[in-house]
């Protein structure tokens, strides 16, 4: 049974005020306590405020064409820096907890300083997508593959671990057009990936592209069923523009 997101956060807050209580007679305990539970905390009343904070309502929704979409720096390179900060926080004054916990304390350390480093170094983010009019381009390290508007047929908002998803199913997963097209069986096995994973061929990890699932699936929704609107996604020059 899953905790409603206002029950995860009270539950966490409660774990804060232990943590505080304790702090004066076990330091390490309070400070311990206060870093992790605050953490969960947080992600919890961040899921709540985007849930409460209602999508801007739209009677058409357009999307610039051309232009590859990535998945927001600034919220990989935060998220590496607080789990980076936590995993200090539970190594320094949670060593007495036991092996496991060391191990877990370790590991956060270890995968922030990753996000940190590969934000930095241009690794991450590593896919992108992009719109344009002979369909939707999903990127990923080494290979892309185009899926046609027409070979869509069915979208949903879903969400997996509190995370919103924008899911896609298509009529015939292997009618993509690969580049390099060497790389197609991987781009067959990255759509199988996502349907055992989340019931469906492709899943946008909204969230992180900072945009909202919904508005989202409306906009491709009308380039599936208006043909003639594919042309706002035509790439234009300044001549063009003028």
């Amino acid at each position: 049974m899953q905790l409603s997101d206002r029950s995860l956060l009270i539950l966490n807050m409660v774990f804060v005020i232990i943590g505080v209580l304790v702090l004066p007679s076990k330091p390490d305990v309070g400070i311990v306590t206060i870093a992790f539970f605050g953490s969960g905390a947080v992600l919890a009343a961040s899921i709540i405020i985007r849930k409460q904070r209602s999508a801007p309502k739209a009677e058409r929704v357009m999307i610039t064409g051309g232009v590859p979409m990535r998945p927001s720096r600034v919220l990989i390179g935060g998220l590496g820096a607080w789990l980076a900060a936590l995993g200090v926080i539970l190594t320094v004054f949670g060593w007495p907890y036991g092996i496991v916990f060391r191990c877990l304390s370790i590991a956060s350390l270890m995968f922030g300083c990753y996000l940190l480093a590969a934000v930095l170094i241009g690794w991450l983010p590593s896919t992108f997508i992009q719109f344009d009019v002979s369909g939707i381009t999903f990127g990923y390290r080494g290979f892309s593959y185009v899926v046609a508007f027409d070979n869509i047929s069915d979208l949903a908002v879903a969400e997996m671990n509190r995370n919103p998803f924008l899911c896609i199913r298509l009529h015939q997963p292997d009618a993509v057009a690969v580049t390099p097209p060497a790389r197609y069986v991987d781009a067959l096995k990255q759509i199988g990936r996502c349907e055992g994973l989340m019931g469906a061929h492709i899943a946008i990890p909204t969230q992180q592209y900072l945009m909202d699932a919904g508005l989202l699936s409306q906009a491709i929704a009308r380039y599936i069923t208006e043909p003639a609107a594919r042309r706002e996604l035509a790439v234009r020059s300044l001549a063009d523009v003028r």
